[in-house]
């Protein structure tokens, strides 16, 4: 869904990827099936979302660190020099 909303790649990944024929042909399997028998896609999306999820979460926690260190170390700079300047 990331990749497909960017215009033009978008459209490249999604005949690259031949999305269209995978849904096509899953929907033809469950639907011939008695019991609802489905082809498998595999564990790979699952992993490759979760991945995703893990990199965003570590990502914003490094970006607070990182923003709190700064700031504590502008308030430090600003505190001594008030203190000096006294």
């Amino acid at each position: 869904a990331g990749v497909g909303t960017i215009p033009v790649v978008g459209d490249l990944f999604s005949v690259w990827f031949k999305s269209n024929s995978r849904n096509y042909r899953m929907l033809n399997t469950w639907m011939e099936s008695e019991d609802g028998d489905e082809e498998r896609g595999g564990w790979w999306p699952v992993l490759f979302v979760f991945f995703i999820i893990g990199t965003v979460i570590v990502l914003n926690i490094v970006s607070w660190i990182l923003m709190s260190s700064a700031i504590a170390w502008i308030f430090r700079g600003i505190a001594g020099a008030m203190s000096g300047a006294v």
